[in-house]
């Protein structure tokens, strides 16, 4: 059931200079949110890049590094992004790369800093991963049984 469009809107008089220069990631989220709705966003490319920014800002509060966006430098993000190579897939870590590129990217179109700490960075290589190669012995998926 969708809310009634009032309820759905929620605009608060934020001057995002003087919230970015003391704010951490968090607190900018929902202004980005709005942006991205007011893009016309996916709900599901919405929900991954809050969840990719959220991301972050937990492993630099854990890594005790700066989490005022000002003060987010290159090698926090590469940090970050060495912390998920060694958890997951870099397929995934390169998507969470640049679902972060965008909330940088933002800020910086929004005057909130002045410099991308990511500007210079690419993503993380992803190894080509050949599938895997059935021997005459191996069933295909979907043949019969019979």
């Amino acid at each position: 059931m969708q809310r009634p469009l009032q309820e759905q809107i929620t605009i608060r008089s934020v001057n995002l200079d003087e919230l970015t220069a003391r704010s951490d990631v968090g607190p900018l989220i929902e202004s980005w949110k709005r942006h991205l709705r007011a893009k016309r966003r996916s709900d599901r490319t919405i929900q991954s890049y809050e969840e990719t920014v959220r991301q972050l800002d937990a492993f630099l509060a854990e890594a005790g590094m700066p989490r005022q966006v000002a003060n987010i430098r290159r090698e926090h993000i590469e940090a970050w992004i060495v912390h998920l190579l060694e958890r997951f897939r870099p397929a995934t870590a390169a998507v969470r790369f640049r679902s972060l590129q965008q909330f940088f990217r933002w800020l910086v179109d929004e005057g909130a800093i002045d410099r991308d700490p990511m500007e210079r960075m690419t993503a993380p290589s992803i190894p080509d991963e050949p599938p895997a190669i059935l021997t005459d012995g191996e069933p295909t998926r979907g043949a019969d049984a019979s």
